[in-house]
């Protein structure tokens, strides 16, 4: 994946793709013998992939039911801890306060994560993945549990911060599941390779999205 790239990977259940997104951003260690490079992290430490990644999946939902507020969700993206959200700088604070009203997510910053829907969660957890501006974004069928205007309003978040620096992986089921303006689709079957191709697209940098 090189600079000004944004990769859709698709394949059955099973293939991998889960696998793939939680082996980039860290939550995986790689088989004996394998290696995984981040050319875009200074130093590749624990530390600097939660400051320079955003990810959103299945996984990491189950993670967050427990006694945190959506407040504390998002604002645990610069600390990359889940859940427990540090003393926010007030651009901080800003921030999360702005892309909650985006999302409509105000509503939520005082409640439970543990008391939200499937689709609420979500949406807490993509304001989250895109808070610090993170060089690498993983959506893990990430847009999945939403309604379309829930779905809109993020989408049209991405070509911004696709300007500032920011790359999309974004894994999905089928190739018609993925957004435009994505330069290239991976493809996996059982572990493997299948194909990989350029996107033809009118918008090479996510500048047609949503």
């Amino acid at each position: 994946m090189a600079l000004g790239e944004h990769w859709l990977v698709t394949g059955k259940n099973g293939s991998g793709k889960s696998t793939l997104a939680r082996l980039i951003a860290g939550e995986l260690h790689s088989a004996l013998g394998g290696r995984v490079q981040r050319p875009f992290l200074g130093r590749d430490l624990l530390t600097e992939r939660r400051a320079q990644i955003g990810l959103v999946s299945a996984e990491l939902g189950i993670r967050q039911r427990r006694d945190w507020t959506g407040r504390e969700v998002i604002g645990s993206a610069w600390s990359g801890a889940e859940g427990f959200s540090p003393d926010l700088t007030p651009d901080q604070a800003r921030t999360v306060e702005e892309l909650a009203a985006h999302l409509a997510l105000t509503d939520l910053l005082d409640r439970g994560a543990e008391s939200l829907s499937q689709g609420q969660l979500r949406r807490l957890l993509l304001a989250r993945a895109v808070a610090h501006r993170p060089r690498l974004l993983i959506l893990d069928e990430g847009l999945d549990f939403l309604d379309a205007a829930s779905r809109a309003a993020f989408l049209t978040l991405l070509p911004g911060l696709a300007r500032e620096g920011t790359h999309v992986l974004m894994i999905a089921h089928r190739a018609s599941d993925a957004p435009a303006g994505l330069t290239h689709h991976l493809h996996l079957g059982g572990g493997q390779v299948a194909f990989s191709r350029a996107l033809r697209s009118d918008s090479a940098h996510l500048q047609a999205l949503p």
